[in-house]
């Protein structure tokens, strides 16, 4: 019976392994079958093949997202675009998203986000409040996967993705603004306005909300929600039905406005044609506005007011007469409407006065007589002799009265009167020069009243002399303005006689010469032109001797007199020294201004003998001689800087020395101070300046050998100490001998040591790093002291295997397992690496270890040190182990019952034994 079974289960398990690898083709799945780790989800399920791999795996990379996002390109596009949940995550896709778990396992591993009850949905971008955060997750994401579960990504924050709009928007804009008036995830509340909401309804739209609108709920007037019905030119009659008829053109706006009641309106009657003022301003509409349908009542005062004139006044209208507040007070402006202005006595008069007509509806015409002017009602005989005719009465009568207006001789006359002239109106001197009463004289002119003594020479401008305020003798003439000779302070006290001689007043010359020939103190010699120099006083105020002449003073010959410098040399005698002016006492200056010369030399004896020309100016100044220039040496072939400007001169310039040619080189001054005798050659500055000797600047690569590390603040004495700077090694041995003799640990001695750089840097000389191109330090191995390995004083040829170092270790018996007995490789690296002994990891090349089988131990599945072959050589199948019978036996009694193959990688895996899958027919 038992084989018989066996031998059932064999067969079956044949054909059904036959089944499974017939699309692969036995040899493929069979391979295929060995590596996998398990079958994919039904998403995936079309990759579950050899030729799958890649589209997940990268050869020796592992799984990369990149491969993922390349098939779901919605997800890798919300990422770019920095949206969804996925784009604030940092895990890997495998971290979230595991498969070879079976077809039916979810691939989705909520327990990292906190699980899919407690998800927290903002992270999505998109915060779930209210409703939203009560329905469920299906409700929103109904898209599947191929495995038949929930497809989350790709949906959008739009409303309208979810939500039909009912509102019909015209502008597109208006789609995707849902939260200006609905809070997400809450029902819409009919008493919205705009009030709660964060719509602008002003700016917005062309409509502006205000008084008692901005109160009434959005559905009053968008009827079924149709927010766009009103957009273009709202008007009142939409929503309001029009009182007044179709004869009113008026708009609503004009007299009502939402911030007042109806009847409260602010209608604006002036721009009617009709302003209404006073007693009208306080009438009810309808009083002049009979009835709504009516036509508009006439303008005319006399369409609703009786006329009591019976049409007198027809050419005028009421309100020239009469104001609108009922007042019975005539308000005619006479002087508008006739040209007649009433003024003073004829204010008062009544109109009948003058107006005399002989009917109370006619009054006298005055066109005839408007043109007489006063003499047609007041009449008079010979008045003024005759002198004046009528229309000039009002020049000095007032207006409807008997007093006569005061008489101004400066405004009714064309001569003014003031000084003397004035003095004789105030005394009524009138006779004086009105004799006779004689008013209308016609004399305007001095010459007409008053004898000319100048017999017309200068003219009858009486005035460019002589004023009324002061006797005729006194007299005043702008000498400056009414002719071409300004008079100055000395000329101004002269007598008029003195230049005008005989009464002569022209022509008269103005030349200094003119006046002053015979009086010239410089004979001539310095032309005519005496005012560049002079004015009216003795000296020469006028004269700048750094503008008018080719020599400019500066420093000590502005202080110096001009009989010093103008002044002749004897013929013979040397200039004299500097200072020379302080011990000779000034003299009288030549009006002939002589002058000694223009050069330093010629006024001043050279202390140089004339080695230097006349470029005094280089190094001397005119303040004070002895004040020597020393940039002068800033230029030319030897410049000054540093401590050398505060060298006095003599110390390299002896008094029989001459100033030029003692050449630039720094060893021609500082031989003996060379502490280098010469071996560095005479370009100093290479490594001094002028400014700081003792801190030598030298750039050290122009040698071929850099400084770096310690080297750059060394001295220069620690290598250069006996004065050689020329042909100085540059290996580290010429001056580390003596250090690396002094080192024992390891022993610094034969040819491997000659190197110094291939542990050493000039940084830090400790510690030292040797990078081992043969053998590479890894793991617990870069800890160890070189002494560890290299006791035995033996640097170079050392071999690399890890047996050489570890013989013994792997030949202790009390390894478990002991290596020996069971026949381990000493290979060390097959099970164990240098980044950590333990725990040892043996790669099975026969069977391939994974899930559970991974935590094994090697006594699991090797008792007794038996590594030859598992469990005594029954080879890899799980049955050989598992199955009935076997060392581990976990094959179920139902299995057998059922008669299940023993092949148990049909329905479990190494990753876990649980759930199992239903095994396929067989």
């Amino acid at each position: 019976m038992t084989i018989r079974y066996y031998t059932y289960a064999y067969n079956t398990a044949f054909w059904v392994f036959l089944f499974i690898l017939a699309p692969f083709g036995t040899t493929e799945g069979q391979e295929y079958f060995r590596v996998s780790p398990g079958a994919l989800n039904q998403s995936h399920a079309e990759w579950d093949s050899s030729d799958g791999c890649v589209k997940c795996h990268e050869l020796g990379g592992g799984v990369l997202d990149q491969k993922c996002l390349d098939c779901h390109k919605d997800l890798k596009k919300s990422i770019r675009n920095s949206k969804g949940m996925h784009a604030n995550l940092k895990e890997r896709c495998i971290q979230c998203h595991t498969q070879h778990k079976g077809r039916h396992f979810n691939i989705t591993n909520w327990k990292l986000l906190g699980g899919r009850k407690n998800f927290d949905h903002a992270r999505t971008g998109f915060k779930l409040e209210g409703r939203h955060a009560k329905i469920a997750c299906s409700a929103c994401h109904t898209k599947r996967a191929k495995s038949g579960r929930t497809y989350y990504p790709g949906l959008i924050s739009d409303c309208k993705s979810c939500h039909k709009s009912v509102h019909n928007f015209t502008r597109a804009e208006m789609e995707n603004r849902c939260d200006v008036c609905h809070q997400s995830g809450r029902k819409i509340s009919p008493s919205l306005t705009v009030a709660k909401s964060s719509f602008d309804h002003d700016a917005e739209t062309a409509f502006k909300l205000e008084g008692r609108h901005r109160k009434q709920a959005c559905v009053q007037c968008h009827k079924n929600q149709q927010v766009d019905r009103h957009k273009k030119n709202p008007t009142c009659a939409i929503c309001h039905k029009n009182p007044h008829g179709k004869d009113f053109s008026k708009t609503c706006t004009e007299c009502h406005h939402p911030s007042r009641k109806w009847k409260q309106n602010q209608f604006n009657h002036d721009t009617t044609g009709f302003a209404l003022r006073a007693k009208h301003r306080r009438l009810a509409c309808s009083q002049c506005h009979k009835s709504k349908g009516a036509s508009k009542p006439g303008r005319k005062c006399i369409n609703c007011h009786r006329d009591k004139h019976k049409k007198r006044f027809m050419k005028y209208s009421c309100e020239n007469c009469h104001n609108l507040s009922g007042s019975s007070d005539v308000a005619f402006d006479h002087k508008v409407h006739t040209g007649f202005n009433l003024l003073g006595a004829h204010r008062d008069k009544d109109c009948r006065t003058c107006h005399r007509g002989s009917r109370p509806d006619r009054f006298e015409r005055f066109a005839y007589y408007r043109k007489r002017g006063c003499t047609t009602c007041h009449q008079h005989k010979k008045a003024h002799q005759g002198r004046y005719r009528t229309q000039q009465c009002s020049g000095c009568h007032l207006e409807g009265g008997r007093r006569t207006k005061p008489f101004d001789h400066n405004k009714d006359t064309r001569f003014t009167l003031d000084g003397k002239h004035l003095t004789l109106y105030k005394n009524k001197q009138c006779v004086q020069c009105h004799p006779k009463k004689k008013y209308r004289t016609g004399k305007l002119t001095c010459i007409a009243c008053h004898e000319d003594h100048h017999k017309g020479k200068l003219g009858k401008d009486c005035a460019l002399c002589h004023t009324t305020q002061t006797a005729f003798k006194d007299f005043r003439f702008d000498h400056d303005r009414k002719t071409k000779f300004k008079l100055d302070e000395t000329h101004r006290k002269l007598a008029c006689e003195k230049c005008h001689l005989h009464g002569k007043i022209k022509p008269i010359p103005r030349g200094c010469q003119d006046c002053h020939q015979d009086r010239d103190p410089h004979g001539g010699r310095l032309g005519n032109h005496c005012d560049k120099c002079h004015d009216t006083s003795k000296k020469a105020p006028k004269f700048d001797h750094e503008t008018m002449t080719r020599f400019v003073r500066t420093g000590a010959h502005l202080k110096v007199e001009c009989c010093y410098c103008h002044r002749n040399i004897p013929e013979g005698a040397s200039p004299p020294k500097p200072g020379w002016t302080k011990h000779v006492q000034p003299q009288p200056v030549d009006p002939a201004f002589p002058v000694m010369g223009k050069t330093c030399r010629q006024c001043h004896a050279d202390p140089h003998l004339g080695r230097y020309a006349d470029h005094c100016g280089s190094c001397h100044n005119t303040v004070d001689f002895k004040d020597v220039d020393k940039n002068f040496h800033t230029k030319g072939d030897f410049r000054l800087y540093g401590a050398h400007l505060q060298l006095d001169c003599n110390r390299c310039h002896q008094r029989d020395t001459a100033m030029a040619g003692l050449g630039e080189a720094c060893r021609l001054c500082h031989q003996e101070d060379d502490v280098h005798n010469n071996a560095l050659g005479d370009d100093c500055g290479r490594c001094h300046t002028q400014y700081d000797w003792s801190n030598p600047r030298f750039n050290h690569s122009n040698t071929g050998f850099r400084l770096r590390g310690a080297h750059r603040f060394a001295l220069c004495r620690d290598c250069h100490g006996i004065g050689s700077f020329q042909n100085v090694p540059t290996d580290c041995t010429f001056c580390h001998q003596d250090e690396a003799a002094r080192v024992t640990a390891p022993l610094h001695q034969g040819a491997t040591f000659e190197n110094c750089e291939k542990c050493h840097n000039q940084i830090s000389f400790t510690p030292a790093r040797y990078t081992h191109p043969i053998y590479p330090l890894r793991g617990v191995h870069k800890s160890l002291e070189c002494m560890q390995c290299h006791a035995d004083g033996v640097f170079e040829g050392k071999p690399n295997q890890c047996e050489n170092c570890h013989l013994e270790d792997f030949s202790n018996p009390n390894n478990d397992p002991n290596h020996i007995n069971a026949g381990f490789s000493p290979h060390c690296q097959d099970c164990h690496s240098p980044i950590a002994w333990r725990p040892g990891r043996y790669w099975h090349k026969s069977f391939r270890r994974r899930g559970a089988h991974l935590s094994l131990t090697c006594q699991d599945c090797h008792p007794g040190n038996d590594f030859n072959g598992a469990l005594g050589g029954l080879g890899w199948d799980c049955g050989q182990c598992h199955g009935p019978g076997g060392p581990v036996n976990r094959f179920p009694h139902a299995h057998v019952v059922r008669g299940f193959p023993i092949q148990c990688d049909l329905c479990h895996t190494q990753n876990a034994w649980l759930p199992a899958k239903t095994p396929p027919p067989y």
